[in-house]
């Protein structure tokens, strides 16, 4: 007696002709479409904007300020300087744009440049120090000097007490 073995095998989805489908089972040609709607959208992005890179040196010695950061003012982009003061800012959209070096201890500087698409353009800073404690001077005004007086006087006029010596 012979027996009979059938194997199951999974239903195969037959495309009509002219019509291959991919392995997820779509029709290919939705999906080259969908690709290159992709890649047609996405290519202009790109293309549409630039680098900015540059260094951020101290004004005064000319020493790289690493750590300096430098924002495309705005835009939501920032980046910090490197050890040699060296930065490179990628993504910045194609056009006119203020950036902005800032370090601690220096002055902000501001600067306009004109990115363009799929290029690098340069732009280096110098920050100035900032004012030290040393440079302040601090000028009271009269209505302040003259309450200063008065407090004063008003001290002078009591008697001293030393808590030292006093019991209490």
């Amino acid at each position: 007696m012979h027996a009979t073995v059938q194997v199951a095998r999974p239903a195969v989805q037959r495309a009509a002709p002219g019509f291959p489908r991919t392995a997820a089972g779509f029709p290919r040609t939705v999906a080259l479409l969908a690709l290159a709607l992709a890649s047609a959208v996405a290519t202009p992005a790109r293309a549409q904007t630039g680098t900015v890179a540059g260094r951020v040196l101290d004004a005064v010695g000319g020493a790289p300020l690493a750590g300096a950061q430098v924002v495309v003012v705005g835009a939501g982009i920032s980046q910090l300087a490197g050890q040699n003061g060296e930065y490179r800012i990628s993504g910045v959209p194609a056009g006119q744009h203020v950036l902005e070096a800032r370090a601690a201890g220096f002055a902000h500087n501001r600067q306009a440049v004109a990115v363009l698409a799929g290029q690098t353009v340069r732009l280096d800073f110098a920050l100035q120090p900032a004012a030290t404690l040393e440079q302040i001077h601090i000028q009271p005004r009269a209505a302040d000097q003259a309450v200063a007086g008065m407090r004063m006087r008003a001290i002078a006029s009591q008697p001293f007490r030393d808590f030292n010596t006093e019991s209490y």
